[in-house]
């Protein structure tokens, strides 16, 4: 289980890799590896890259474009050093580097992904400091990342897809309280005790985990996306084959069509929390209006249109002119949302007045300080 690409993951894993075959009786191979990536936000692009590398003999790991930057395509060169079966286990949490490693050993069929489609952050960001401001940066994203296969791991509003999606049969979604039950199991597992501590209720003790045991690790331990990647590679190593041992789909539903019908769910599910956020305000907001004359000064306090709803200024024109009159820029109106973005800019309609003391206000002029009279 990695957490997170740390500055010193790939070498952590390596090691834990060569104990794990020192382990092996009679000098056997290390035949099976479940890599669970889980939960992790990601990290250092440097050790996705060194840790899918262990694994790949050749083949792109991870590419990048922009619209300004010369990209860039990294490969494997170390030529896989380790050659067990290989099973990643991936979640919607699992962003970034996470996604790097698990793309990169879907795409060149050295490994399958069991899980959830994952979180679908892919971006380049450079940081520069700001010469007009101590201490201050400005991070700029300048380029995307990209799998072998060519799709965009970044997740923007308009796409269907995004990030890496579980292999073929091995889709293994997760309820909300299946979830839960298995961060509640792990974590009992991975608190430190004093020795004869009491144990949760029904959590066995550690020295009767039946890790090898797919039925022990999805009834005991709720974790049945764990337990359905170790059944997987244990067939894989028995029959020489990968068998699906996801979830069954819905009748005539594909895997993108599951996964994106499981991501409108949620969609739809966070729209009614933010609209009963939505009427808790503006139930707040008629409760204050109705005091007195808060309702006007409210009113006064900001303009709420600047031209009529109806008009659609696409291909119109904005002239810009400084105090003195003189026209400084011209700019093309290239789409229709100008004046959402007009309202919150330090811009008003000619004309209009703000109250004193609204945020639109102008600033009080300073006060000219008297002449100093002369002494007698």
């Amino acid at each position: 289980r990695l957490s997170q690409f740390t500055d010193t993951a790939a070498a952590e894993l390596q090691n834990a890799l060569a104990e794990a075959a020192a382990a092996m009786p009679n000098g056997r191979a290390l035949a099976g590896v479940i890599l669970d990536l889980r939960d992790n936000p990601g990290g250092i692009l440097d050790q996705a890259v060194a840790i899918a590398d262990l694994f790949l003999d050749s083949g792109e790991i991870v590419s990048t474009r922009g619209r300004t930057r010369k990209g860039e395509r990294l490969a494997a060169t170390r030529g896989g050093l380790l050659d067990p079966a290989i099973a990643v286990l991936a979640n919607s949490a699992s962003a970034s580097a996470s996604e790097v490693v698990a793309g990169a050993l879907q795409d060149n069929q050295r490994a399958i992904v069991i899980g959830t489609r994952t979180f679908g952050k892919g971006l380049v960001q450079a940081v520069e400091p700001l010469e007009t401001v101590p201490n201050g940066f400005l991070k700029l994203t300048e380029q995307r990342y990209y799998l072998p296969s060519g799709r965009m791991l970044h997740r923007t509003d308009d796409a269907a897809t995004w990030g890496v999606d579980p292999s073929p049969g091995f889709y293994v979604p997760l309820t909300e309280s299946q979830q839960r039950e298995t961060l509640r199991a792990i974590r009992a597992m991975q608190v430190v005790r004093p020795t004869g501590a009491p144990l949760p209720p029904g959590m066995p003790p550690l020295v009767d985990a039946r890790w090898f045991d797919p039925a022990w690790l999805e009834g005991t331990l709720k974790d049945r996306q764990l337990g359905r990647a170790l059944r997987a590679v244990q067939t894989r190593l028995a029959s020489g084959a990968w068998q699906p041992t996801g979830d069954a789909l819905p009748t005539g539903q594909d895997q993108a069509t599951a996964i994106a019908t499981r991501e409108l769910r949620k969609l739809d599910a966070a729209r009614e929390r933010l609209l009963r956020d939505l009427n808790a305000v503006e139930a707040r907001m008629g409760a204050l209006e109705s005091a007195g004359g808060a309702a006007a000064a409210h009113a006064q306090s900001r303009p709420d249109d600047l031209w009529p709803d109806e008009l659609d200024l696409t291909g119109g024109r904005i002239e810009v002119f400084n105090s003195d009159g003189s026209r400084i820029a011209q700019l093309d109106i290239i789409g229709p949302d100008l004046e959402r973005w007009l309202l919150d800019a330090e811009v008003r309609p000619r004309g209009w007045t703000p109250p004193p003391g609204s945020p639109r206000a102008p600033e009080p002029a300073a006060a000219t300080p008297a002449p100093d009279k002369p002494k007698p």
